[in-house]
């Protein structure tokens, strides 16, 4: 009975248009992503790779390149009260992407993603802080990949069309 009940929610879930985070439905021409990120930026390919797998998409070199252009995590201390020693930290973090096909040619440039955090820090506790910094810069990533496949998710072929004279 448990799983007739277990089996018909999922079934409802589904037929509505639910899915997991971090799955999409990616269109067909987009099946088959090689994955091109700077040297540095391990985390953020590990993410877009399990962010791809969810939503079936297989890595290879025969498909578009998903390739990352950069991705900068900038900091700023806007506010600073001696007395209280509390710092309010800025935190920016911006992702810049590019399609192209397998013969190179540029397909769509996306426009750059951008996510905002601020959080408050004091430098007496500052294995704390750069702790907090931590989780809050790898949400922010998991955030941006996340709009990064909604992105994806959303091309139409008239999109490539502009950049490259005929459809994927």
């Amino acid at each position: 009975m448990r799983t007739h009940i277990a089996l018909g929610l999922a079934l409802l879930l589904s037929a509505c248009g639910f899915h997991l985070r971090g799955q999409f439905s990616m269109p067909e021409y987009l099946q088959v992503l090689n994955i091109q990120v700077p040297k540095d930026a391990t985390q953020l390919k590990q993410q877009l790779q399990r962010m791809l797998e969810y939503s079936g998409v297989h890595e290879g070199k025969e498909g578009y390149h998903l390739i990352v252009t950069r991705e900068n995590i900038t900091q700023q201390s806007s506010i600073f009260d001696p007395r209280v020693q509390l710092a309010n930290t800025h935190v920016v973090y911006t992702l810049e992407y590019k399609v192209e096909s397998s013969d190179g040619k540029l397909r769509l440039t996306g426009r750059p993603i951008l996510e905002q955090n601020d959080f408050q820090s004091s430098p007496n506790q500052i294995n704390g802080s750069t702790a907090e910094m931590d989780l809050i810069v790898d949400e922010m990533r998991k955030d941006a990949v996340e709009q990064l496949g909604r992105r994806l998710e959303a091309i139409k072929p008239s999109q490539f069309t502009s950049y490259a004279g005929n459809a994927p």
